[in-house]
């Protein structure tokens, strides 16, 4: 993707049931006041992007997550004069509540993000590889070669062999097993280990201040 031309790719996941992503580079491209009527969650790639949300100004550089809940206004437009790319993905309110019933865990309201910007590369990381999951069609590849793909991740997060309790990759990654043996539910495994590997990211302190 050329950084001085403006590019978006658009698709909906089937093997998600029709969630929507995108992939996208803008330069001049200002967007408006406007709301979604699901959730975005998107990750800067490269540049950065200023919006307003929640009535503040917000800037998001590399390596940072735009949390927006339903229904909120929001604006967007570069913050680095090579505009700004990002990969996103677009959750219904109904996606999200079907994932909260499968997993016995709706309460009633939705859940809703606290802040418009996430500063944890790390957690970023993690979501950008959602998209590559996707890709690899998991619902047919054999257990060897997914394993293969997943274990070191989980195993060597930085290259060297982590069996610590300090490991949020490896803690996760069991949890997300045990998702997904107990949900046989691919949006619901992908949205409850990410959201697990932030919460153990917290609570092992790993979250930066």
């Amino acid at each position: 993707m050329q950084r001085n031309q403006e590019r978006t790719h658009f698709w909906q996941a089937s093997q998600l049931g029709g969630v929507e992503l995108l992939h996208a580079h803008y330069v001049e491209q200002r967007f408006s006041p406007h709301v979604h009527s699901g959730y975005v969650i998107t990750v800067i790639e490269q540049g950065g992007q200023r919006f307003r949300h929640r009535g503040s100004d917000h800037l998001a550089a590399v390596g940072s997550m735009v949390l927006i809940n339903p229904d909120e206004v929001h604006t967007g437009s570069k913050a680095h004069e090579a505009g700004w790319s990002y990969r996103g993905c677009y959750l219904e309110a109904e996606q999200i509540r079907d994932v909260l019933n499968e997993l016995e865990l709706a309460r009633g309201r939705l859940p809703t993000f606290p802040v418009s910007v996430l500063h944890d590369a790390e957690v970023a990381r993690a979501f950008l590889r959602f998209p590559a999951w996707l890709g690899q069609s998991l619902h047919y590849v054999p257990v060897a070669v997914l394993s293969a793909i997943v274990v070191p991740g989980l195993l060597m997060p930085e290259g060297r062999l982590a069996l610590s309790w300090d490991n949020a990759y490896l803690l996760a990654g069991l949890a997300t097993i045990a998702i997904a043996a107990f949900s046989r539910h691919l949006l619901a495994t992908i949205l409850g280990g990410l959201v697990m590997f932030l919460l153990l990211r917290g609570i092992l302190g790993q979250l930066p201040l």
